[in-house]
């Protein structure tokens, strides 16, 4: 998933807590609006932050988090409008013939209502036989199987309404709220935006380590998630789309290309899904090699083996009927 700026931004506020570095110009008293209304996404909490933290990023007093946390805001801003990445290329099976297929890589911030939206545009709009999504087995009944309006509901009841006057109590609890309600809902959208426009018999695959085992920069989870789109091209399905965290989609590409004469460029899928056409190059020459079926497992650094998970039609039409289930017991409103 795409982590870094969240992590960097909540770490930024729990050390402030800590050694209580707030400084007394932040602590006036909030307005009404701030108290009552938190942020539901990235977008939003850019908007309200912007100014109040460029007010104290500068000058004799500057604060050197304030600051931090605008370049982040600006990093993740031209990250959400990066073109998705299309790689075309031949994968092979074990001494089987070679398939020809593409592999559209697009890139999300996962707390990012565009983000969301572009995930469910670009597979309307690309229509893939075959969906991988950024997600582990832990996570299918909880993201995908959930009403995400349910999820939210559930995951903001356990936020504090107010920790503190001080603008960085105020953003700690609203970078909570957007990352609550946010939680999932590119994935949700995606896999909603391939099962509602599908025209053939698709897959769906949950190709990330599972969450409650796995190390946020283990390499292995780049591999997976290559070797996912790999074995959906080499079975068959020409158009395969991914959909993953921004910082993951070089390191996949680069895998991608390592195993297969392949040709890689930024292309635009939809109007909302792209903005620049660069060509995209591999860093190396690596030699190509054959796609084993039976070795699409993946050791992580903690020594366990990962291996991604295929739903088939039938698995995502239960998904939906366990969805309309949760909705039938409960309404969001009523989860506290």
């Amino acid at each position: 998933m795409w982590r870094a700026p969240a992590t960097l931004l909540a770490a930024i506020c729990c050390e402030r807590h800590k050694k209580k570095l707030v400084h007394q110009r932040c602590e006036s008293k909030p307005s009404h609006a701030s108290l009552s209304t938190f942020c539901s996404n990235w977008e939003e909490l850019r908007r309200r932050y912007t100014e109040p933290l460029a007010q104290i990023a500068h000058g004799i007093d500057a604060d050197s988090d304030a600051k931090a946390i605008l370049q982040e805001f600006e990093r993740t801003a031209q990250l959400i409008e990066s073109a998705p990445l299309t790689v075309h290329g031949h994968w092979a099976l074990d001494g089987k013939q070679p398939c020809e297929g593409t592999v559209v890589v697009l890139g999300t911030c996962h707390h990012s209502d565009e983000s969301a939206t572009r995930c469910r545009q670009a597979a309307q709009t690309l229509q893939p036989s075959c969906l991988i999504l950024e997600l582990c087995q832990e996570r299918l009944l909880p993201v995908l199987a959930c009403p995400t309006q349910h999820r939210a509901a559930w995951l903001c009841a356990r936020i504090p309404q107010f920790i503190g006057n001080g603008i960085w109590d105020q953003f700690a609890v609203d970078q909570e709220s957007c990352l609550a309600v946010q939680d999932g809902v590119d994935m949700s959208e995606a896999f909603d935006g391939v099962c509602h426009s599908a025209t053939v018999p698709f897959l769906v695959a949950l190709a990330d380590v599972t969450q409650s085992e796995s190390e946020i920069d283990d390499p292995g989870r780049d591999l997976l998630l290559a070797r996912a789109c790999m074995a959906a091209v080499a079975i068959g399905h020409r158009t395969v789309m991914l959909v993953t965290g921004a910082d993951h989609v070089k390191a996949v590409a680069d895998e991608l290309l390592r195993w297969s004469d392949a040709a890689a460029e930024s292309a635009a899928v939809s109007p909302l899904c792209a903005k620049a056409t660069n060509c995209y190059k591999q860093d190396d020459t690596a030699s190509k090699q054959a796609l084993h079926l039976d070795g699409l497992g993946v050791e992580l650094l903690s020594g366990e083996i990962a291996r991604s998970w295929f739903l088939s039609p039938r698995a995502a039409s239960a998904v939906f009927s366990l969805r309309q289930q949760i909705r039938n017991l409960i309404s969001p409103e009523q989860i506290h």
